[in-house]
């Protein structure tokens, strides 16, 4: 358990950073880093375990720190995996044994609404989907991947 809920760190395993942007696709990647105190190991999932609230990452040499709001950095960790799975589903192909099918997703620009089609060479199936839709599907294709 931690002491405080700022925790000062510096990059794990010999890695380095020369910017903020790089420290933060580290974090929201799950990657290590090191307490500047203790010399304990610790990611995302070890912040919001241990009620960390920042996350100060010190960089270039030192001479520089980021710091990394913890809630903050859950929502955009949270966005990111919610595009990461529209992306997935946008769109896919099944093909069955005796038959082709096509199963498209067209997900609109703001991720509110989608159209499901669905077809082979005799059918053609159109389904509406609604934004709580996608959230679902998302989360199925999250937990399976």
């Amino acid at each position: 358990m931690f002491q405080s809920n700022i925790v000062t760190a510096r990059a794990a395993y010999g890695r380095s950073y020369k910017s903020m942007k790089a420290i933060k696709a580290d974090y929201l990647s799950g990657k290590d880093f090191q307490c500047a105190d203790s010399g304990r190991y610790l990611n995302c999932q070890d912040c919001e375990f241990n009620g960390i609230r920042f996350l100060n990452v010190r960089y270039k040499k030192d001479t520089m720190v980021c710091v990394l709001e913890i809630k903050k950095m859950r929502l955009l960790l949270a966005k990111a995996e919610r595009e990461i799975a529209l992306a997935k589903i946008q769109s896919r192909k099944i093909k069955t044994t005796k038959n082709s099918y096509s199963l498209t997703f067209n997900i609109d620009e703001h991720g509110q609404s989608a159209i499901v089609e669905i077809s082979d060479k005799e059918k053609s199936l159109s389904i509406e989907l609604d934004k709580e839709d996608l959230k679902r599907i998302a989360l199925l294709i999250k937990d399976n991947s």
